[in-house]
């Protein structure tokens, strides 16, 4: 009689082991999803600063840093900081290594993050059009791939719950 109630303990913590993993998964692609949202309503504020404003960029970094939630906010606090330090490095190293600090703090993609990668040159210059037209690029890149995680999302979260579904019932199988 203990063997079994043992054994049906053991079953349900699988399980529930289980469900919690497909669970897990699922709450990671919605913050990444919510977070290619703040990235791009980000830029758009930042095109907005730049277009219409004519702020420099740490000032808008720091301006908008208060406006967004964890990664997103501390990122953009970080690059304010760097860029108003006498320092060195130009605009394109502290742009890539604020890149380092989002990957590091956020459940973006590194293909995500290879978008912004590509604005390192023009953002940094002194060319307001080609600011422009680099914020532009990415966001148009952005809007996409929102696009197509939002069609994949519903499919992979019934993946994830499938195959941890599967994975208990097996192990549970294998338990009995």
């Amino acid at each position: 009689m203990i063997e079994l109630m043992c054994k049906l303990a053991g079953a349900f913590l699988i399980l529930w082991a289980s469900v919690c993993f497909g669970r897990d998964m699922n709450k990671s692609l919605d913050k990444r999803y919510k977070e290619l949202m703040m990235l791009y309503t980000f830029l758009n504020h930042l095109k907005s600063e730049i277009e219409y404003m004519g702020e420099a960029l740490p000032e808008c970094f720091l301006k908008l840093g208060s406006k967004y939630e964890e990664p997103i906010g501390s990122w953009l606090f970080w690059l304010a900081d760097e860029l108003g330090k006498e320092q060195k490095d130009s605009f394109e190293e502290i742009w890539i290594r604020g890149l380092g600090y989002l990957d590091s703090k956020s459940c973006l993609e590194k293909e995500d993050i290879d978008l912004l990668t590509d604005m390192k040159d023009k953002l940094g210059g002194i060319d307001m059009e080609a600011q422009i037209n680099a914020v532009d690029y990415v966001l148009v890149r952005i809007e996409e791939k929102r696009t197509l995680l939002n069609n994949e999302l519903k499919d992979k979260k019934k993946a994830v719950f499938a195959v941890s579904a599967f994975v208990g019932t097996v192990i549970l199988i294998i338990l009995l």
